[in-house]
């Protein structure tokens, strides 16, 4: 396996945000350094999921984004002054956008939502669709009846509230199970990786399937399967470039090729579980 250097201590010494050095787990000054970001940063990060290629700005300063190899490599430079790497780790938390000081610790408000946003759109989509192919059957039913003399029964159609549970289910426990395996993991492997990170990397991956369950809506079938198909490959693409160097340059290529695969089959079959149970309607 390949062994160059990567910018381990970044990684490892990455601060997580403004957290009480006293906050315990069961307070709120805990969760409030994950939920410190302003809806322009949330919104730069939903749409870097649509270019890939770019680092997110909560990966920017760890070197682990496949575009990213100098900084891996080299790490981050600082003087000889004193206190001038305490001032540079300060300083690395955050970044500015047009005049706007953006903290680039990685969030967990952002993925929160997105998930939200998904399941619930899910289940009323599902439903919608679902209610168009009744209408359909019934149509379809009253003018075979007509044409044979025969009396049309209605086919009743009652919302199914247990779309909203299962898609509940799926998105967030998808995204928690899978943060958790590929943090898991990579921490078996000793790679300085966050569960922060793999979280909110995973979270904001979830983007893509939001924009596939809106262009459903719309009844067509191949554009479901197209739209379903595109998410889950351009999600898993988004996964796979922004740890790419750190697996590339850490691991063997069996547990390379098999991270790749973990990813890229899971991302596969989530899409392939929205198009055959949410959005399979015959329509």
């Amino acid at each position: 396996p390949q062994n160059r250097p990567f910018n381990q201590s970044a990684a490892a010494d990455q601060p997580q945000g403004p957290v009480q050095p006293n906050s315990k787990p069961w307070t709120m000054e805990f969760y409030q350094q994950f939920f410190d970001v302003d809806t322009r940063q949330v919104l730069l990060r939903m749409g870097n999921t649509l270019l890939p290629i770019t680092c997110p700005d909560f990966l920017s300063d760890l070197g682990w984004h496949w575009n990213n190899q100098n900084v891996a490599t080299h790490g981050p430079q600082t003087s000889g002054q004193p206190g001038a790497a305490a001032a540079n780790a300060a300083n690395s938390m955050f970044e500015s956008a047009n005049g706007v000081l953006l903290n680039k610790a990685p969030d967990l408000y952002g993925p929160f939502w997105i998930c939200t946003t998904l399941w619930m759109l899910t289940a009323i989509i599902s439903n919608i669709l679902s209610k168009i192919a009744n209408t359909r059957l019934n149509a379809q039913n009253k003018s075979n009846a007509e044409a044979n003399g025969y009396p049309f029964v209605s086919v009743e159609w009652n919302y199914d509230f247990t779309q909203a549970s299962i898609a509940l289910g799926t998105v967030y426990i998808y995204t928690a199970l899978l943060s958790a395996t590929l943090w898991g993991i990579m921490r078996w492997k000793d790679l300085p990786v966050g569960f922060t990170h793999c979280l909110c990397t995973y979270g904001y991956s979830m983007f893509l399937f939001l924009l596939a369950a809106i262009l459903c809506i719309i009844p067509v079938g191949f554009l479901q399967w197209l739209a379903c198909m595109i998410a889950a490959v351009w999600s898993s693409l988004y996964i796979i470039l922004n740890f790419w160097f750190v697996w590339r340059n850490s691991l063997n290529k069996a547990w390379f090729l098999g991270v790749l695969i973990l990813v890229c089959s899971c991302h596969i079959g989530l899409g392939l579980a929205f198009r055959f149970y949410f959005f399979s309607y015959d329509l």
